[in-house]
């Protein structure tokens, strides 16, 4: 029996030894841990202590110095990664350049053309003097036509032109197609046009395309005296962002056409306020502005003073004021202590001279 259980005593004392061992293990880890904590915590508290004593410009370069520190050290850490970044982002700068520069040189090249088209459509016209010279020694390079007919022609084929050859100025072409036949008074024609760009699908992102084709329509019924037609057109202005008061101007001046010169002067009286006060002070009155005032004194008329000379009405009231002073002067010329209104001299005018009279030196 004896035999028997010498093996089983060896293991479970081998089993309790090292339960003990492993026991051992982890309190001399706890105990290192709670060192460590220890160790740790005395070292920032030794650190905040030695920052506390420092001075504001001290604590400043302590700051620099350990972010230049840790800068440097996540920098070499990952620097395989960076280098990338860094090569990505030179060539990301130079693509901009490069982009930057092209769309420069795309619109000047725009630019160009629309020089030229202006050029045509505001061509001169044949005549047997020939173009003057300014004095800086230019000359006026516009092309030459025969006739009106011609000029507005060449400017419809020019405009169509570079209607259908540069997509980012086709709706510009196409409204400065419609302007040339408003121009030339064929104004049902110019609708069609205006109407045409109005339907574009470009348009639809363009607020100021769409309000200059809709104020095109307006002036086109205008001038053909369809006053109701062009009233429809202003509440297709008023649709447009932002031309709500463009709109109001031209209702006023409608209103004013038709007869109604009420509903004008509430129109006007109301946008002149508006506009006075989106107005900055000391700023230039807009162009809206100036079109308001305008249309103010149309209907409004008030008596100014003339800017330059008399008016009769003033001369005649210095002249007659000019006589009841010569009138006045003429009847207290006898009374003592009165003025004559021309004086005569002290002495009597003669060549001869005058011998000193006594008390004279």
């Amino acid at each position: 029996m004896e035999s028997e259980d010498q093996p089983q005593n060896r293991r479970a004392r081998r089993a309790s030894e090292k339960k003990n061992a492993d026991q051992g293990e982890i309190k001399d880890r706890n105990q290192r841990l709670r060192a460590e904590v220890r160790g740790t915590k005395k070292r920032a508290t030794s650190a905040e202590k030695a920052r506390a004593a420092l001075d504001a410009q001290e604590r400043l370069d302590d700051v620099l110095l350990r972010s230049t520190d840790a800068a440097g050290k996540f920098f070499g850490s990952n620097f395989n990664w960076l280098q990338y970044l860094i090569v990505l982002g030179v060539a990301g700068g130079i693509g901009y350049l490069f982009w930057n520069y092209r769309s420069g040189v795309d619109q000047a090249k725009r630019g160009d053309q629309l020089a030229e088209a202006f050029d045509v459509t505001h061509g001169r016209l044949a005549s047997d003097a020939a173009p003057k010279t300014s004095q800086f020694g230019l000359v006026d390079t516009r092309p030459e036509f025969a006739d009106p007919e011609a000029r507005a022609k060449a400017s419809q084929e020019k405009w169509a032109a570079l209607a259908s050859s540069e997509p980012a100025l086709e709706l510009h072409a196409l409204l400065a197609q419609a302007g040339g036949k408003f121009d030339g008074r064929a104004f049902e024609d110019a609708i069609k046009s205006y109407e045409a760009i109005l339907s574009h699908p470009k348009a639809q992102k363009s607020p100021l395309i769409q309000a200059r084709a809709a104020e095109g329509i307006l002036l086109s019924y205008e001038a053909l005296g369809n006053y109701d037609k062009a009233l429809d057109a202003v509440k297709r202005l008023q649709g447009v962002a932002g031309q709500a008061q463009l709109a109001t101007y031209h209702e006023a001046r409608l209103a004013l056409l038709k007869g109604d010169k009420t509903r004008a002067k509430e129109l006007v009286a109301s946008l002149s306020e508006k506009l006075k006060k989106s107005e900055k002070p000391g700023s230039s009155p807009g162009y809206l502005s100036v079109q308001v005032s305008e249309l103010e004194k149309t209907l409004d008329p008030k008596p100014t003073l003339p800017t330059g000379g008399l008016s009769p009405e003033t001369l005649a009231m210095l002249q007659k004021q000019l006589e009841e002073l010569q009138k006045n002067a003429a009847q207290n010329e006898g009374q003592e202590g009165s003025v004559p209104f021309d004086p005569i001299p002290l002495l009597p005018e003669t060549d001869e001279p005058q011998e000193p009279s006594e008390g004279t030196p």
